[in-house]
């Protein structure tokens, strides 16, 4: 019989294999599961000697993680499953992984979040382009040059132009 005993490496060891739970959205041992597969650990392993690892990602999370955040998340977590414990991370070393991973999904939310107000901020600007090409389009030519560019109430053929 094997003993086993409780080390820090040990429970590194544990914590990768929560890791996974929570990226697969699955628990450790795999109840009703057909093949020879029966814990997250194994599979986990199997997957990422197909290089299929991708595919076990929660479909709840899949589109919502940046690949360079996911890709940070799996490493340290496989990292945490080696065999040899000697072979397994620090505590540090995993708590700095995570903070990547965390830092990467931070910067593609906030670029997201810039990106989108860009965005509603050029639509803005084009419906304003638009407006003012089809207002411009109704006016006439009896304007001044600087009426014109500033729209002004004070110019007759705009102000009936705005009414419309």
């Amino acid at each position: 019989m094997e003993r086993c005993f409780l080390t820090k490496e040990s429970d590194i060891y544990s914590l990768g294999v929560v890791l996974f739970e929570m990226m697969c959205g699955r628990l450790a041992i795999l109840k009703d599961h057909k093949d020879e597969h029966r814990t997250l650990v194994s599979l986990v392993k199997q997957y990422y000697k197909e290089g299929k690892l991708d595919e076990l990602v929660f479909e709840g999370i899949r589109d919502k993680v940046v690949p360079k955040s996911l890709i940070t998340f799996q490493t340290i977590a496989y990292w945490c499953l080696s065999v040899e414990r000697e072979e397994r991370p620090t505590a540090r070393e995993v708590a700095l992984q995570l903070k990547k991973a965390l830092e990467y999904q931070g910067d593609f939310e906030i670029r997201k979040a810039k990106l989108q107000s860009d965005y509603k901020e050029m639509m803005r600007m084009l419906k304003l382009t638009d407006v003012y090409s089809n207002t411009s389009q109704r006016i006439s030519t009896t304007c001044s040059p600087k009426e014109s560019y500033f729209k002004t109430e004070k110019c007759a053929c705009h102000k009936a132009a705005m009414e419309k």
